[in-house]
């Protein structure tokens, strides 16, 4: 997301320049829509195998991480937009009110932390960093909507078939979590979770195999 976020920031400012913000606000519903595709359901399964896969690579005296882990799922999605979104203010001559959101984002997350550490310990720590950077992150989708002429309509249908797609795949992860004895059947698991989404996305017309062939070959 970093290299994504480097290489189209420009041409969102280009694009400004230029006048043609339709041309800017499709790249970037583009974008945003193969980010959410990609990291919504990363998150989830981050959720959903957080315990075995802290069981089997860290140990029973590490279970405890298992719910800063589970929060942090939340936080891969933020942070992935944020890549995306942050970095194009600065081209679209937004920097300063980045910077007061960061700031602000910033000293909330302090507060939270001294409230929430004493009382539920690192979890807080977690808790704190999510809620405040997803308000940081909510700024920046709302300085990116007045900077460009977004379809909401379209933009949300396909924020629902992503939905829909993580639904099933989570449903089948739920299913067969509970087996997963080593590290081979963790794998497994998660592969065919994998194969579930890549499916799914395909059916659904959010992923386009000729395009992805494409930009491999």
């Amino acid at each position: 997301m970093n290299a994504v976020g480097f290489t189209l920031s420009p041409t969102f400012g280009a694009q400004k320049a230029e006048g043609n913000i339709e041309q800017a606000s499709r790249i970037y519903e583009v974008a945003l829509q193969h980010i959410l595709l990609l990291y919504i359901p990363a998150g989830v399964g981050i959720i959903l195998v957080a315990e075995p896969f802290i069981s089997l690579f860290f140990g029973a005296d590490y279970i405890g991480a298992v719910p800063v882990l589970q929060v942090l799922g939340v936080f891969v999605v933020l942070q992935a937009i944020t890549k995306l979104s942050g970095n194009g203010l600065d081209y679209l001559g937004r920097a300063r009110s980045r910077a007061i959101a960061k700031t602000v984002a910033s000293v909330v997350n302090v507060v939270l932390n001294v409230v929430l550490i004493p009382t539920i310990g690192i979890v807080g720590a977690a808790l704190a960093t999510v809620f405040t950077h997803g308000m940081y992150t909510l700024f920046t989708l709302y300085i990116i909507a007045q900077e460009f002429e977004l379809d909401g309509r379209r933009l949300g249908s396909r924020v629902v078939r992503i939905c829909a797609v993580t639904a099933v795949m989570a449903a089948f992860v739920v299913v067969f979590v509970d087996r997963i004895s080593g590290v081979i059947t963790l794998f497994v698991v998660v592969g065919a979770a994998v194969a579930v989404w890549a499916v799914l996305s395909v059916l659904t017309g959010l992923l386009d195999p000729q395009r992805v062939k494409s930009m491999l070959v």
